[in-house]
């Protein structure tokens, strides 16, 4: 005690900083669990320290000691006791500037254990126990305990990333490399926060890639936890199968024939540059969402009801890849579909309705602008659903046909051709609905599975309009 004036002086300066964001079970914590241990002095400074932090402030203007002082109203050997506890628990680290007159020191506040970690420490739990006793320390301890569920008896049921989010190229979202570098190398709040996302990747076959992969190249070594993860990750953001995938770990091992997983999302991204051009990816909603989807609890029965259950489980870029019979989509069509997802903010089934019905209109082409106006149209009249989108599909076939019947005006006529469509060219579903009636389609085998159903429907669909677009 009789040397603290060596290391501390009241007149020393001090500011106070923090990296992790301070938890509000943070105050409970060091007042159950810490405050016995440090004392009522430590724990004081520690939230005095804590409190001096305005909200959303990380660090604080420079003050002395004196005027810690006076507001804990504790003289200053007591101050560096307290600081000292702190330190030696793990709740602040000191920093003190070198040839500074007077010294100057950073105080960086750390962020206490959580109950679980904090229990499961042998020094501090068996520290705590006997500060408090048996008794004393259950009580304490139950009070951080999660009441008990039977788990065997839910399933998990939470959407994952790729199941909610698809990657799409040349969208709104756009990171570039500088922007990205610059993350990597200025200090940012670092606190602690959940899991983090959830990429499943189900239709990924990485079975496809390890027999992709040359019988030298031992398997076991690439089929670790983190390397799968990785794997699944940068398939689903940049759109890789498992082929091209194969390819690039090949390239990315290291001596010792480890895969070398910084090296591999370079050789993956060189190969999306390669393929895509220079825009990285960005993301947009894979399928129609759950709360819009009127077909997700039942099984169609009518040609509508399949059509409008195809609609809501594939999203716009597939649908425009089973229009194109697995050929690229153009990058135009691929501008389109972006467009209706993130300017005019369809829902992703709405969406492939006003595409569907353009195609089959337009003579199998998505002609800007008059999907945009239509685009428009719905986006004010506030279309969510694939129903809603089919029956105002109707009414503009039929407004279509309509001012195609009307005698053109005798002034300007030969610019006012008619965009209306062809008869007989319009989608199924459109002209059973129109019909007012839907014909009952017999139920799949069994044995098939769904989306080979699916794939039949739309290739019978498609061979329909083909034949009545030729005669």
């Amino acid at each position: 005690m009789a040397l603290y004036w060596k290391e501390l002086l009241p007149a020393d300066s001090f500011t106070i900083r923090i990296k992790q964001e301070n938890k509000e079970h943070s105050s409970k914590v060091i007042t159950s669990l810490y405050q016995p241990l440090i004392g009522i002095y430590a724990a004081s400074l520690y939230q005095v320290l804590t409190n001096r932090l305005e909200k959303d402030k990380y660090s604080c203007d420079e003050t002395s000691h004196r005027d810690l002082m006076a507001q804990m109203q504790l003289p200053l050997h007591h101050i560096v006791e307290a600081r000292k506890k702190l330190e030696g628990i793990g709740l602040l680290k000191v920093f003190k500037k070198e040839q500074s007159d007077p010294p100057c020191f950073i105080y960086e506040i750390q962020p206490p254990l959580s109950p679980e970690e904090f229990f499961k420490d042998d020094v501090l739990s068996v520290f705590l126990f006997n500060r408090l006793g048996r008794e004393k320390y259950r009580h304490i301890r139950e009070r951080f305990i999660l009441p008990a569920w039977e788990s065997s008896l839910y399933k998990d049921v939470t959407s994952s990333f790729d199941q909610v989010f698809t990657s799409l190229h040349q969208s709104e979202m756009k990171m570039t490399e500088e922007i990205f570098s610059e993350n990597n190398e200025i200090d940012l709040l670092s606190a602690e926060g959940g899991p983090g996302i959830d990429i499943k990747a189900q239709t990924f076959d990485m079975d496809l890639l390890y027999a992709d992969l040359p019988a030298f190249i031992n398997k076991e070594k690439i089929k670790s936890s983190d390397n799968i993860h990785a794997i699944k990750r940068l398939a689903f953001l940049y759109r890789m199968e498992p082929l091209d995938m194969s390819k690039e770990i090949q390239r990315s091992l290291d001596q010792n024939e480890e895969l070398d997983l910084d090296a591999l999302r370079k050789k993956v991204q060189e190969w999306y540059r390669y393929e895509y051009g220079s825009e990285p990816p960005a993301l947009g909603y894979r399928t129609q969402p759950e709360e819009y989807r009127i077909m997700k609890d039942q099984a169609p029965v009518t040609g509508k009801e399949k059509m409008i259950k195809y609609f809501e489980e594939i999203s716009p870029m597939a649908l425009l890849e089973s229009v194109s019979e697995g050929a690229k989509v153009p990058a135009g069509d691929v501008k389109i579909a972006e467009a209706l997802l993130f300017e005019y903010k369809l829902q992703p089934g709405v969406a492939n309705v006003l595409i569907d019905y353009v195609l089959r209109i337009n003579n199998m082409k998505l002609n800007s602008a008059f999907v945009q106006k239509i685009a428009g149209q719905w986006t004010r009249a506030k279309v969510t659903t694939v129903k809603e989108a089919m029956e105002l599909a109707s009414k503009e076939n039929k407004a279509q046909k309509e001012r195609k019947d009307q005698p053109p005006k005798e002034y300007g006529s030969r610019f006012g051709r008619s965009s209306a469509p062809k008869p007989g060219t319009v989608p199924k579903w459109l002209e059973e609905q129109k019909a007012g009636h839907v014909s009952k389609v017999e139920q799949t085998p069994e044995e098939v599975s769904k989306w080979e159903e699916e794939k039949q429907l739309f290739k019978e669909r498609l061979k329909q309009w083909k034949e009545k677009s030729e005669s």
